[in-house]
């Protein structure tokens, strides 16, 4: 084979692109092996979850811990995990100081003087304990592709989290260590606890920080501050930093705080007069649940009679004191009013729902709103920014291009408020 001629050199080209494109689909096949492997709930990283082994490691890695599972036999040709006899004690134990009020910083302290981190090289770090307790592995379930890895020309690798739809999940495939009520309080309580992130040695600066995001793109609006020019009286604006949305247009914070204020106040307003807060303590909703669950029972009853009347209608049919005819004239009537009545139970059992909502909202929320407006003014700006979170999910910020002028701009806020 020789590369100075034109036809040998032309070769090697159709060649090496035969070759990469079998690589690219060798590839494809692996990673679609791996997907339907994690969806059958094998775990299929390369060393298990800090709390779990793998099946397959017990003879090589752990064959000490065998006997640990004679009452449960371990299928040791299998990518199933299975709680580490030592190791899990200490998983349930993070669990349960963070749900009990223990801070991750405490947790890491406490670990230390117990136990070596996974690593055994290493102390507990902060971002260790923080990763065991966003791991959706310790209850049971087997999560694959989170995050895609691109390789740059520079030889690094680029992480970026994947969209929930396009990642491979497994329901109870293995044994949990904490259960999904517990999981899922642990995530309640690190997002409400979330922190925006502030470069060291500053100050918060941004009430609505990952609070207020762009109605376009989706990107959390950036909040900017001249300071180039100590001497300037321009005000700090909010503007959206994506380059590629050219449909958002920048405006004064303090107008945005007041709207958001003023959309508090209203929303607080209207949820004192609902209907169903009138009366003390609830009372108006707690008799409006008792109504409904009355014609419930009621409406059971009922349903109980019509099946007992079609139970006696085939044995009626048995004893040919029924026709056919009659029969199926009778079972339709029976059918279509046994089919209405489960469908004003389901109506029924809505309601109920939506009135425990709605007292739900009463009882919590008005009062968080109350405290909100009641100290915002007098507040920092830190704890602006935790008062605003515990009442609000997310705020989408959106202003056309001719939206009014500087003193007096035309813009939208849409607030997605938290239920409870």
């Amino acid at each position: 084979m020789d590369l100075q001629d034109e036809a040998d050199e032309l070769y090697m080209d159709y060649k090496g692109m035969g070759a990469r494109y079998e690589y690219k689909q060798t590839k494809k096949r692996l990673h679609g092996g791996r997907r339907r492997s994690a969806a059958r709930g094998n775990y299929v990283g390369a060393k298990a979850n800090y709390g779990y082994i793998k099946g397959i490691d017990f003879k090589t890695r752990y064959p000490h811990l065998i006997k640990e599972y004679v009452d449960n036999p371990v299928d040791m040709k299998n990518l199933k995990l299975y709680p580490h006899p030592e190791e899990a004690q200490y998983v349930k134990k993070i669990y349960e100081w963070f749900l009990n009020g223990v801070t991750v910083s405490e947790i890491v302290v406490r670990l230390n003087s117990l136990t070596p981190s996974p690593t055994g090289v290493t102390d507990w770090r902060y971002n260790t304990v923080h990763r065991i307790l966003k791991n959706p592995v310790y209850c049971g379930k087997i999560r694959y592709g989170n995050r895609q890895h691109t390789k740059l020309e520079t030889g690094k690798y680029r992480t970026k989290l994947t969209p929930r739809e396009k990642v491979q999940t497994a329901d109870d495939a293995h044994i949990p260590l904490v259960s999904c009520e517990d999981y899922e309080k642990a995530q309640r309580i690190i997002n409400e606890n979330y922190n925006p992130p502030i470069n060291r040695g500053k100050k918060m600066v941004n009430p609505t920080a990952t609070l207020l995001k762009c109605h376009y793109c989706g990107l959390a609006m950036s909040f900017r501050i001249y300071y180039s020019d100590p001497k300037s009286n321009r005000e700090p604006l909010i503007l959206c930093r994506n380059p590629l949305c050219k449909s958002n247009h920048s405006v004064a914070f303090r107008h945005v705080e007041v709207e958001l204020l003023r959309q508090i106040q209203n929303y607080y307003k209207s949820i004192q007069s609902d209907p169903a807060y009138q009366g003390k303590n609830g009372s108006s909703s707690d008799d409006l649940i008792a109504n409904y669950q009355r014609q419930k029972l009621l409406i059971e009853k009922q349903i109980k009679e019509t099946r007992s009347q079609l139970d006696n209608a085939h044995d009626l049919l048995e004893k040919k004191v029924y026709t056919v005819e009659v029969f199926l004239d009778r079972q339709k009537i029976l059918t279509e009013k046994l089919t209405q009545l489960q469908e004003e139970v389901v109506l029924l059992e809505d309601s109920i729902q939506k009135e425990k909502d709605l007292s739900t909202k009463r009882t919590k929320m008005i009062p968080k709103i109350h405290h909100v407006l009641s100290v915002y003014e007098t507040s920092t700006i830190e704890e602006k920014n935790r008062l605003l979170k515990s009442i609000i999910e997310v705020i989408y910020y959106d202003k056309p291009e001719k939206g009014g002028s500087r003193k007096k701009p035309v813009f939208n806020l849409v607030v997605v408020w938290k239920t409870v």
